[in-house]
């Protein structure tokens, strides 16, 4: 096994190459495999093998594609070995994300003139999954956009089946809390969270473009590893099968790109990342000072991942900051709110690409103590697309 020095010079080298590209790709590749280090090192292969994925140079013929979806669903998310799988998925991610989103010949051998199209993945936990009733919604959120999209992968327990199992449908309500999917057919909710109004305003600030959510948030999840028994984004998870939300992203993520024509029109679609939104850290504030301590150091390595997974080493982050409902006896939900709530302000002070919704201070919340009211989520979700836009024409 690695050790500590080992650790601490990979740790480095991922910045740097995070930052600068890496020189020579293969030999780093091996230097990966022979350390046996933690798969968020590999993560860098992806967006240094093949660095034209992101500007559409990459194709990939049908058969190639179909080896490589061979290759995932039989190694990625079987409970094999955790480091193989990782490495599996990040090495063939932008092969078959490239093969499903270049411009293609349909089945009558007609050239189709591929659709761009915004993504934004949403993540985080219960707050951005999302407490709001249906019922409360005004007219105009109510009804399906046929420019939006969402891809809202299903949620489980670290180790759990079915993670990340999703399809492609219509932005409307009923993805907040309650919503699951096999990957055949979503189930609804009566509950929505920040992705309606988010998506509705998003489309409204970028006129005339395709929109596509790709959500995957799970309620109590912590950054730090061991800390929540809902479970944990800490990318060196090896409990049982090896298997955490951090793994679920990774299928989320390959399911809904692994799909060409998202809205079902006949054309291509390049999906173009364009954004992350995260909304969590309560667990971590909720449980000791030492975990609320490492939160910025999390918070930095998870961004750092979310972003090379979705090839964009630039990509804009906007976090939400939490906030406490005070309904405790000692007028105090999170112990260690503070450090947290300081963790996120530093991380993105020093994140130029990043940027922070600070309304929740002034949400209320619902009865449970700690999910914000139905008009809290779509303030929050159109506060997250005003971040967002006015973070990418800095």
């Amino acid at each position: 096994m690695i050790n500590e020095n080992h650790h601490g010079i990979m740790s480095w080298l991922l910045i740097v190459f995070l930052q600068n590209g890496i020189p020579d790709s293969k030999l780093f590749f091996f230097t990966i495999v022979s350390f046996n280090w933690k798969h968020l090192y590999l993560q860098l292969i992806s967006a240094t093998l093949f660095p034209d994925f992101s500007s559409g140079k990459l194709c990939v013929d049908d058969c190639s594609s179909l080896l490589i979806k061979w290759l995932i669903e039989s190694f990625l998310f079987n409970g094999q070995c955790c480091l193989m799988r990782k490495l599996l998925f990040l090495f063939l991610i932008p092969l078959l994300s490239a093969g499903g989103n270049n411009p293609a010949i349909d089945k009558k051998g007609e050239n189709n003139t591929p659709d761009t199209v915004l993504v934004y993945y949403l993540g985080g936990q219960s707050n951005m999954e999302g407490f709001g009733y249906n019922k409360d919604l005004p007219a105009e959120l109510k009804e399906g956009s046929g420019n939006v999209w969402i891809f809202n992968g299903n949620h489980v327990p670290d180790n759990g089946s079915g993670g990340g199992s999703g399809l492609w449908t219509e932005l409307k309500p009923g993805n907040g809390m309650g919503f699951s999917s096999d990957g055949i057919t979503n189930i609804y909710s009566d509950r929505f969270g920040p992705e309606l109004s988010f998506g509705s305003a998003i489309s409204k600030l970028n006129p005339g473009r395709k929109i596509a959510l790709i959500k995957y948030a799970r309620g109590g999840t912590s950054l730090q590893y061991k800390t929540s028994a809902f479970g944990t984004w800490n990318p060196d998870f090896s409990i049982g099968r090896g298997q955490n939300q951090y793994d679920f992203f990774l299928k989320t993520v390959h399911s809904a790109l692994s799909v060409s024509d998202i809205d079902s029109d006949g054309r291509p679609d390049v999906l173009v990342p364009a954004g992350i939104i995260w909304m969590q850290g309560e667990s971590d504030a909720d449980h000791t000072m030492e975990t609320a301590g490492l939160y910025k150091a999390n918070l930095k390595q998870m961004m750092q991942l979310f972003r090379a997974a979705l090839h964009n080493k630039n990509l804009p982050v906007v976090i939400g900051l939490i906030a406490d409902s005070k309904m405790d006896e000692d007028g105090k939900m999170m112990d260690y709110l503070e450090v947290v709530q300081q963790a996120q302000r530093e991380f993105v002070l020093e994140d130029k690409n990043a940027a922070i919704v600070e309304s929740t201070l002034g949400y209320s919340f619902l009865t449970d103590k700690w999910h914000y009211t139905s008009a809290d989520y779509i303030d929050l979700g159109e506060k997250f697309a005003e971040s967002l836009i006015l973070l990418t024409r800095k």
